[in-house]
């Protein structure tokens, strides 16, 4: 498991499951471990891969559109940031060892109305 992963992870703990989740959620925690934007996408990218977080959005078309609102990130100057869900799936151990993994691509999406349970 990557440092910046483990971060996360750990982060993730105080999310309950259907619990909405930005970069914005574990800010404190990311800023403490001296992360980059990078690292922290790279992070998102393999919550969402490993079933732990969804990305919202809605289907227009045939295509998925991401649901994001602006950051509270004062250095953020209006940018936005894509929301997720915490899902059910349950947490790994805090002393279990993940391999890390290299980047794939993933299919992990949640429409907003299934995810509300509508």
């Amino acid at each position: 498991m990557t440092r910046e992963y483990r971060v996360l992870i750990d982060a993730l703990r105080k999310a309950d499951a259907g619990e909405t989740w930005t970069v914005d959620s574990w800010r404190t925690e990311a800023d403490a471990a001296q992360l980059t934007s990078a690292e922290r996408g790279a992070a998102h990218e393999h919550a969402v891969c490993d079933g732990y977080l969804v990305p919202l959005g809605t289907r227009l078309d045939g295509r998925f559109h991401t649901l994001t609102i602006p950051t509270t990130h004062p250095a953020g100057k209006g940018r936005r940031v894509i929301i997720y869900a915490r899902t059910g799936h349950p947490l790994p151990e805090q002393k279990m060892h993940l391999p890390a993994r290299e980047r794939t691509e993933c299919a992990g999406q949640g429409d907003l109305l299934e995810v509300i349970g509508t």
